[in-house]
């Protein structure tokens, strides 16, 4: 073919394209869909790591995500979080992006909860002479104090608050939490109880609670002696670190030596009212703003209340608000020791009937034997989920969460069933519906309850990881192994990567949405090596929020902070110094853990209100203990990119968990 001929050349086939045909469906771009749509597409992402993809695909989606996507994906990845509370938001500020900065607090936490990543570091007296968990206490005369202990966000949630009693002393520290101030700036204070007249034993801090009446911030005290104050903890105010009132306590009939001293003490939702008492009578007070009179004269109490029982009031371990007028109750030595009061227009305090079936109201039979001859048992810990559901710790062992809206004694029960079923629980303390955890009245034990239901929330920290045809490593107890294999066998045909568009997951990430994959576990915290007399039982819990990076435990003569964190995170030199000013030392403690498998027991209808088989709760030796979790010394790097298959923080990854895999 000449250049000047007129013969066109014929198109290649292969670069033929048919004619486009601009419909509204080809021309609509996902940022064009409706907010609704994106939003609610948004609820179906599994993790964060998606949503953030999302945002970056176009300006109108990055503001979307940033405006309300971060929030919807919160409120279907954690449901039961109560991310309304005014604090909650600017915690873990990230400048234009509040909800963004949350999302990224939450699910790292969830993710390092699953790999049971923490670093224990434990918070001691350097002046006492009386040992403490750390140290050990063999002699004799060795008394290590009792702490109580809370925290809460404060400053418009840019600062975290703990304090803690240490025998007389009111022990604090301010730390900022904020992504604009500098990384952990804190700031430790310590109020000498001698000073102000109270002796050591009998002037002791029993009871603890930070509080903004009125908005300005409080610390509520109270002592063995019977005393309740409440003392300004306002930075760079006047009264700082003083008594600006004083409560008269009610008194009941004293059955022994502790029956005199405040209890317990808490707040009513907007800190208007407080309740507290000692081991006899309760009492509620109306917080007034006329602190200024510097304790001229005692508030007295607006209501109070004791439980009578055959030999004189009952026991009151603890008392908390579920609502404006309503009280839950936790007794001692009693046939029905949780009980709810209300609070009357008229102002006296009045029994409120649950409405519940009492004989599951009592105590659960025991592993030693089937004996039900006595019902009377002890509720020592209370935690409020909602206005209407609470839980309860109690002796046989035992987590209760009661719903006052359901006609069911509990709706749920929880219990370890595999390592030690009777253990009595001393405290509580719940991220939402989803976790919680209990403390051992009789060792350093903290039982951590995975209860969040298939398919919502699971397992963050593999949601992640890449696919694969095998599951995690390593694999479920033995106890559970034989209903690991059935129950997440991988399917005909299942492949090595999950199919968005057929729903199908592959072997690896159809394993973690089940239950078995996320036992609930039990926490061993270890000290030094050291003798000791006394049994290191778990004395208190807090948490600032649910979004906070740790939690504290109260020990004998310790305050223990459970920082999640991976590897071999320790104590900064600024946080030592920080704590040496006021007399403390700040050092990292071990852990070893147990998984314990599934723990939730629901009821079951029978003929005479409710029963649990004894099979459910762990009354019946299962096949196999679990096995004690430990730090390995073995070298981690020789795993590469298998550990992003590994269930645990590395620290205590072992040889065996990798040969099982590579065997496959």
């Amino acid at each position: 073919m000449t250049p000047h001929s007129n013969h066109k050349p014929r198109p290649s086939p292969r670069r033929a394209q048919p004619p486009r045909q601009h419909t509204a469906k080809t021309a609509m771009s996902l940022a064009a869909l409706p907010t609704d749509i994106l939003l609610d597409i948004i609820a179906h992402l599994a993790t964060a790591a998606p949503v953030a993809r999302l945002a970056q695909t176009s300006k109108a989606l990055h503001a979307l995500v940033a405006a309300a996507g971060w929030k919807t994906f919160l409120q279907h990845a954690f449901p039961t979080l109560p991310l309304h509370h005014g604090e909650a938001q600017p915690l873990h500020d990230d400048g234009a992006q509040p909800w963004a900065g949350l999302a990224r607090a939450l699910t790292a936490a969830a993710r390092l909860r699953d790999r049971h990543a923490y670093v224990p570091v434990v918070y001691t007296d350097a002046r006492a002479a009386s040992g403490n968990f750390l140290d050990g206490y063999t002699a004799a005369h060795a008394h290590p104090f009792s702490p109580c202990v809370d925290a809460r966000l404060v400053h418009a949630g840019t600062q975290e608050l703990v304090v803690w009693g240490a025998g007389e002393d009111l022990v604090g520290r301010f730390r900022h939490v904020s992504a604009s101030a500098s990384a952990g700036a804190e700031a430790w204070f310590r109020l000498d109880g001698s000073t102000a007249g109270h002796r050591p034993v009998g002037g002791d801090v029993t009871a603890v609670r930070v509080g903004a009446p009125r908005g300005r911030l409080g610390l509520f005290v109270g002592r063995a002696s019977g005393v309740l104050e409440l003392v300004s903890a306002e930075a760079g105010a006047d009264d700082a670190g003083r008594v600006v009132a004083a409560f008269h306590v009610p008194r009941g009939a004293a059955q022994g030596a502790s029956w005199g001293s405040v209890g317990f003490v808490d707040l009513f939702p907007g800190d208007e009212m407080l309740v507290s008492g000692d081991r006899a009578r309760l009492g509620v007070y109306r917080l007034t703003d006329d602190h200024d009179r510097q304790q001229q004269q005692q508030q007295q109490p607006a209501a109070t209340y004791s439980f009578p029982g055959p030999a004189g009031p009952r026991f009151l371990h603890a008392a908390k608000p579920l609502s404006d007028t309503t009280l839950a109750c936790a007794l001692g030595g009693d046939d029905e020791p949780l009980r709810l009061l209300t609070l009357t227009p008229a102002g006296p305090l009045v029994p409120l009937s649950t409405g519940k079936p009492r004989r599951l109201l009592s105590k659960l039979p025991s592993s030693g034997g089937t004996d039900r001859s006595s019902r009377q048992t002890t509720v020592r810990a209370l935690e409020v989920l909602s206005p209407n559901v609470l839980l309860s710790a109690w002796d046989d062992g035992a987590v209760r969460l009661t719903d006052l809206r359901s006609p069911r004694a509990a709706d749920a029960l929880f219990r370890d069933r595999a390592y030690q079923p009777d253990e009595p629980l001393s405290s509580l303390l719940a991220w939402g519906g989803e976790r919680f955890v209990a403390g051992s009245n009789e060792h350093a034990h903290l039982k951590m309850f995975d209860v969040r239901r298939p398919g919502v929330g699971y397992a963050y920290a593999e949601a992640a990881a890449p696919c694969r045809a095998r599951g995690p490593v390593p694999a479920p107890a033995a106890t559970a192994a034989a209903a690991a294999v059935s129950a997440t066998a991988v399917p005909t045909g299942r492949g090595a990567r999950c199919h968005a568009l057929s729903g199908r997951r592959c072997g690896f990430h159809a394993c973690v949405r089940h239950t078995l994959y996320r036992p609930s576990s039990v926490v061993i915290l270890q000290p030094r090596p050291a003798a000791r007399t006394r049994p290191a039982r778990v004395h208190a819990l807090a948490k600032a929020g649910d979004a906070s990076g740790s939690f504290y435990v109260g020990l004998p003569g310790a305050v223990a902070e459970m920082r999640l964190g991976e590897q071999d995170a320790g104590v900064r030199p600024q946080e030592a110094r920080a704590a040496a000013v006021r007399g403390w030392r700040a050092e990292v403690a071990e852990y070893s853990f147990l998984e314990i498998g599934e723990t939730r027991i629901d009821t079951v209808m029978d003929w005479d209100g409710l029963a649990w088989s004894e099979g459910d709760l762990g009354l019946r030796p299962r096949a196999g203990a679990p096995r004690l979790v430990s730090r390995t010394l073995w070298d981690k790097g020789r795993v590469g990119g298998e550990g992003a298959w590994h269930r645990w923080d590395a620290r205590f990854w072992a040889r065996e968990h990798f040969e099982v895999t590579s065997r496959v």
